[in-house]
């Protein structure tokens, strides 16, 4: 998105729409890559079941996602 909107991000505001346990990680994300960030929404969400992609099958186990998001959002903020 960035390089679609090339300059004109320093302009602009977002509102970002994301699952409230990934939100964190995400406007930290944006926001390191210029993106001013008007009002972040959390989204609340339950995974009953319906089908899921594979690769993120710790959807469904809340504590397993909360743990890969706080390491995920270390590792960001290392890098």
């Amino acid at each position: 998105m960035k390089l679609f909107l090339q300059d004109a991000i320093e302009y602009m505001s977002f509102e970002l729409v994301c699952a409230y346990i990934h939100s964190y990680r995400a406007a930290h994300c944006f926001k390191t890559q210029g993106f001013n960030l008007k009002k972040v929404h959390r989204v609340y969400y339950t995974v009953a079941h319906e089908n899921i992609v594979i690769r993120l099958w710790y959807y469904r186990f809340k504590p397993i996602h909360v743990v890969y998001e706080l390491g995920a959002f270390m590792r960001d903020i290392i890098r």
